[in-house]
């Protein structure tokens, strides 16, 4: 059996769609580590470049759960898809990697963390409020130059991001971030940083 690898990517993400039903994010990969996440990869051996795009579809698999901290914890399913291109013909797709997700979005929805300005209120959620991933990810196929990729177990998604909701006058900043959970109309966007990491090895297709 072929030994197994590690690795320990990071990329970018920004959502073209966020709301309580779910979300579409694209991503861009093969940049530098993160200060937030310490890799523990040994040996850490790449897997992604900056060749490599990604496109995440999920949707909401649970009720939103809201502690007294005011702390929003909403389970989601959904799909990655991991596309590399040629590096001398960036229109020609070299492979791709396509898996499962399943995980929880966790957001900080009190308006006293929040960064609160005239139009704009900005709140956080991933990493800097609990250390677990915020998604496992099981591979279901591997093509092209990744064909002989097999991942060992599931790989972890662990993200760092801010929400970016649009700030309505007259509703108090706390008001206005619970009315943006239920209106997707009030999120102007959203973005965040991406860890992917996980063991693979190489056998035949």
């Amino acid at each position: 059996m072929a030994k197994a690898q590690s690795f320990c990517e990071s990329g970018s993400a920004t959502a073209l769609q966020l709301g309580a039903a779910g979300a579409v994010w694209i991503q861009q990969w093969g940049l530098p580590a993160v200060d937030w996440y310490d890799c523990s990869a040994e040996p850490n051996i790449p897997l992604l470049n900056e060749n490599v795009v990604g496109r995440q579809e999920t949707r909401t698999s649970g009720a939103p759960a809201i502690d007294a901290n005011l702390v929003l914890r909403l389970p989601f399913q959904g799909t990655i898809t991991l596309t590399a291109y040629e590096d001398d013909n960036p229109a020609e797709v070299a492979g791709q990697i396509e898996g499962a997700m399943r995980g929880t979005f966790v957001a900080d929805l009190n308006a006293a963390h929040a960064v609160v300005t005239d139009t704009t209120i900005t709140i956080a959620f991933g990493q800097s409020l609990h250390s677990d991933p915020d998604a496992l990810i099981t591979v279901t196929s591997a093509t092209g130059k990744f064909q002989s990729i097999r991942a060992v177990g599931d790989w972890q998604w662990h993200v760092l991001g801010t929400v970016t909701i649009a700030r309505v006058p007259a509703r108090p900043p706390q008001l206005n971030i619970f009315d943006a959970l239920t209106n997707s109309a009030l999120i102007l966007g959203a973005e965040e940083e991406t860890v992917l990491s996980g063991d693979y090895s190489r056998g035949a297709p």
